[in-house]
């Protein structure tokens, strides 16, 4: 049985790691942290970024216009976030 990622999927985390390391910066952080007020800690470009890369449908069908891939590949992408905490 082979467990080595797919390249799809490795194509997923290394665009995932890309945008959010690009997003995440300590002065980033810090203003979507001040602007949080009680929609809570989220930051909508980020959020934006992520869904035109078409990394947010990944799993869904191609007739949703998602990608048609599984789950493993959004948990590829969801690792990404929280490796660096990602406010999304």
């Amino acid at each position: 049985m082979d467990f080595s990622f797919t390249t799809e999927s490795d194509d997923a985390a290394e665009l995932a790691a890309k945008i959010i390391g690009d997003a995440t910066s300590v002065e980033r952080l810090r203003t979507v942290e001040a602007a949080a007020g009680d929609r809570g800690r989220f930051d909508a470009s980020l959020w934006s970024a992520l869904g035109e890369a078409g990394l947010l449908g990944l799993h869904l069908p191609e007739t949703y216009d998602g990608a048609g891939l599984g789950l493993i590949e959004l948990c590829r992408v969801l690792v990404e976030a929280g490796r660096r905490v990602a406010p999304v």
